[in-house]
């Protein structure tokens, strides 16, 4: 990996989002698992997978009307809901709305106090349970939930790592961690919204 390469990126990535990034700041993670509801959880797993594959700006301007379609998340009223008609959504990805309410309907079945601990005992992987959360949405999700200080393995990542001179992007979130002295997930959010907003490679 170049080093110097690396540190030049994320100084350029600063200046442009700062190092308070709209998501993933990690001001106080424990705080964050430690006050997640299950509202909260719907909400990050939608956007998760919403999220995937669509730009940052497609998602901004959409997601008012997710939350719409899904009841501002209330758990009960989206674990009683129906089909969702594909006309009703901003984004037009039925395949993804059922699978939203398929796993709303897991969660909300199990009971939200003994899935958050077995979330907790289980880690990330225990994510995958939920449908469209494979290994790279796993990793988002758990960032976002405070679950674990854990870099995605998102293609905007996987560019900036590969713009450094690695295929790896823990090895490259490591570096910069331990370089500005910044959580990992702080990191992985800043160079993320850089490269969400601003499409530098």
């Amino acid at each position: 990996m170049n080093k110097l390469k690396a540190k030049r990126m994320f100084e350029d990535a600063l200046r442009v989002v700062g190092d308070k990034p709209t998501y993933g700041h990690p001001e106080d993670r424990a705080k964050q698992w430690q006050e997640l509801n299950e509202k909260e959880f719907l909400s990050q797993y939608c956007q998760a997978v919403f999220a995937a594959g669509l730009s940052w700006a497609v998602m901004e301007k959409h997601f008012e009307g997710l939350r719409e379609v899904f009841k501002d998340f209330d758990p009960k009223a989206v674990a009683d809901m129906g089909p969702v008609e594909r006309e009703k959504l901003p984004i037009k990805r039925k395949d993804k709305a059922d699978g939203i309410l398929k796993g709303a309907k897991m969660v909300h079945g199990e009971g939200w106090r003994e899935f958050k601990k077995r979330l907790k005992r289980e880690g990330p992987d225990m994510l995958k349970e939920l449908p469209f959360i494979g290994d790279t949405l796993k990793q988002q999700l758990a960032q976002y939930i405070g679950l674990a200080d854990t870099p995605q393995e998102s293609l905007h990542l996987r560019r900036c790592a590969e713009h450094c001179g690695t295929s790896s992007v823990d090895e490259l979130v490591d570096f910069l961690a331990a370089e500005f002295k910044m959580p990992r997930r702080q990191v992985d959010a800043i160079l993320w919204e850089w490269c969400a907003k601003h499409r530098p490679f």
